[in-house]
């Protein structure tokens, strides 16, 4: 019988084109729409809310569903601004507007401190049910109390690590400064042992090329860096810190340190100190972030021990200190100092404000 091959090269004609030789009436399908990245949408306390009772709860409305399973102590944080973690006694999940978002309430393990102010902060790694990270958060609120007095006003930045005289600098380098774009450094500008300089970037403050104000920073880095890597550590990390919440001390990196997945949240006091050390580089990803919540960048100190490589978008916070080379690309800021002892600086298009 050889009907069935004719019937099978029947149906196969009758099947509709799929358009697969090149037809030119085909129109090719539009890429997928991303979703957008999840976030927290209010909180109460509200963000800078005096006179908060002692007996509040913390209530965090998301934007969508999330994963309640990533909502736990590591990625929820209710702290004293320079003093312990609170943890939650209770953490409640419910669905709101007709099961279309989340909503988390966090009854703290006793009563908050009066007049006091305390951060409430929720990192990246926080996921939605279909898998994508948060917009990191952090706010704060103070309780209330009798006769509370005003916070007193932050004292000089006086960091674990004295950079000398090249504290005053936005960018210190030891072989050649290069930039492309509109670059801003609010600071000063210093190079030794090499004298070349191009793309004439802005500087506020004075720059020292090859003379002996930069010969005396220069010292003052190689000082400093030596002082940050004798640092005793605290807590060892390696990789991607992206999507975690960090609070004050030393953490050491056998290898290399990352912030790609998700942005990173420093959480503490304006004298809380963080130090990272790492043998050999440090990348942040593109348009990722290091937030502060209550710290303060001239307290945040990067110990690399090859070359730093911020992406195009970044947004970081603290005081590179680079064996070798430090990069900034496209529209990249730092508010901190970029100091490479032995290498470049590149940028392109940046703004360097130090602290």
């Amino acid at each position: 019988m050889k009907y069935p091959s004719f019937v099978a090269l029947a149906v196969l004609l009758s099947l509709p084109s799929c358009g697969c030789g090149g037809d030119s009436n085909l129109v090719p399908r539009p890429p997928p729409v991303p979703l957008p990245a999840p976030f927290v949408e209010q909180v109460g306390p509200e963000n800078g809310a005096p006179d908060v009772p002692a007996d509040t709860q913390i209530v965090l409305d998301f934007s969508t569903l999330m994963d309640e399973g990533t909502v736990n102590d590591l990625t929820f944080i209710l702290k004293e601004r320079g003093g312990p973690i609170v943890p939650c006694e209770s953490l409640v999940f419910q669905e709101i507007d007709g099961g279309t978002r989340t909503e988390a309430t966090c009854t703290p393990a006793g009563d908050l401190l009066p007049c006091t102010t305390y951060d409430i902060a929720v990192s990246a790694s926080v996921l939605d049910i279909g898998g994508q990270h948060l917009t990191a958060f952090a706010s704060s609120f103070t309780t209330t109390g009798i006769n509370c007095a005003p916070p007193p006003p932050p004292g000089p930045c006086l960091p674990q690590i004295d950079f000398g005289t090249a504290v005053s600098y936005a960018v210190l380098a030891g072989t050649t400064i290069t930039n492309t774009g509109a670059t801003f450094l609010d600071g000063d500008l210093g190079l030794h042992p090499g004298s070349a300089v191009t793309g004439s970037p802005a500087v506020s403050g004075v720059t020292h090329i090859a003379d002996a104000p930069a010969l005396q920073a220069k010292n003052d880095l190689i000082t400093a860096y030596n002082a940050a890597v004798a640092l005793p550590s605290t807590a060892t990390r390696v990789g991607d810190l992206g999507g975690e919440i960090l609070t004050a001390g030393v953490y050491t990196s056998s290898s290399f340190l990352s912030v790609v997945v998700a942005d990173l949240l420093l959480i503490g006091g304006p004298d809380d100190v963080f130090v990272f050390q790492m043998v050999s580089s440090l990348n942040v990803g593109t348009g990722r972030k290091i937030l502060l919540q209550g710290v303060r960048p001239c307290n945040v100190i990067w110990q690399v021990g090859s070359s730093a490589v911020l992406e195009v978008g970044v947004q970081f916070a603290g005081t590179i200190l680079a064996l070798t080379d430090i990069t900034l690309k496209t529209g990249a800021t730092a508010e901190g100092r970029l100091l490479a002892r032995n290498g470049q600086v590149v940028l392109a298009g940046n703004t360097v404000t130090a602290p």
